[in-house]
């Protein structure tokens, strides 16, 4: 039978997060479970309100448009990132 992997909790979002082999040897340095927690923006977690998380309006009442890697995150289709969460 398998061992439990060890578990940390995220300050941020406060939800566990479990060791992952790529972490293998940074385990103990890693804190966050994920990017957006590291910057600080959890994903679903409990944002302030405030106008930069009210989106823009453009004619007619509708959200603006955005183009080009805003409207896909801020990174380019089909790069994937390898990293710790530290």
């Amino acid at each position: 039978m398998k061992k439990p992997l060890p578990e940390k909790l995220c300050p941020v979002c406060q939800r566990p997060f479990s060791w992952r082999k790529r972490w293998e040897r940074c385990w103990d340095s890693v804190v966050y479970c994920s990017d957006a927690c590291r910057r600080g923006t959890p994903r679903g977690g409990v944002a302030a309100v405030s106008a930069a998380n009210i989106p823009a309006r453009g004619a007619g009442g509708r959200p603006a448009q955005t183009t080009g890697p805003a409207r896909r995150g801020g990174r380019a289709a089909g790069r994937f990132r390898r990293r710790a969460y530290l």
